[in-house]
């Protein structure tokens, strides 16, 4: 099912109300990263964000893509790598997040945002989801929490450009996993 032509996330976010959270989530990313850097997101699209490869910079902003388990993290990664890449696993860091927000809007009941959950998980065409981060972001919401494509479990989607000074994203630990044995 497509959203009806006057579906807008600018109406529908509103209505969900802002509630803080507070909890630990875990992200994979490149080892030569720090764990809460965003500089990907400020180069390249992505679900719920603009990056300046499809966007003109007004437009864009960047996101912290969290997973609130290990294994959303971790299948976050998988899903994203072709056979001829497997090798690249070995580079990546799990690193777990102790995180206090604000300002969340829960966006994981897609029934309740009007929309199906195939709406929020297309694998190639970003635009809803995209208008999704719009909205929140011109609501000056510092995350959103979203269902994983993975279908795996959850996922908080973290607006940096947002952040208030009272909020914490905070590295817990980090592990370095083996998860690639070349053959």
């Amino acid at each position: 099912m497509t959203p009806s032509a006057d579906w807008d996330a600018r109406v529908v976010l509103p209505t969900l109300g802002l509630k803080p959270w507070n909890g630990h989530a875990w992200r994979a990313h490149w080892r030569s990263y720090e764990a809460t850097d965003h500089g990907g997101s400020l180069r390249f699209s992505g679900r719920y964000h603009r990056g300046p490869d499809h966007f003109p910079e007004d437009q864009s902003w960047g996101a912290v893509y969290l997973a609130l388990s290990p294994e959303v993290a971790l299948g976050e990664i998988f899903r994203q790598l072709s056979p001829e890449l497997m090798h690249r696993l070995n580079g990546y860091r799990l690193s777990e997040l102790d995180v206090e927000l604000n300002s969340v809007v829960d966006c994981r009941n897609a029934e309740v945002l009007g929309l199906t959950p195939d709406d929020l998980m297309r694998d190639y065409d970003f635009t809803l989801t995209q208008g999704i981060g719009a909205a929140a972001m011109a609501l000056g919401v510092e995350a959103i929490v979203v269902q994983s494509a993975t279908r795996l479990g959850d996922n908080l989607v973290v607006f940096p450009a947002r952040l208030q000074s009272t909020s914490k994203l905070g590295v817990v630990n980090t592990r370095d996993p083996r998860l690639y044995v070349p053959r």
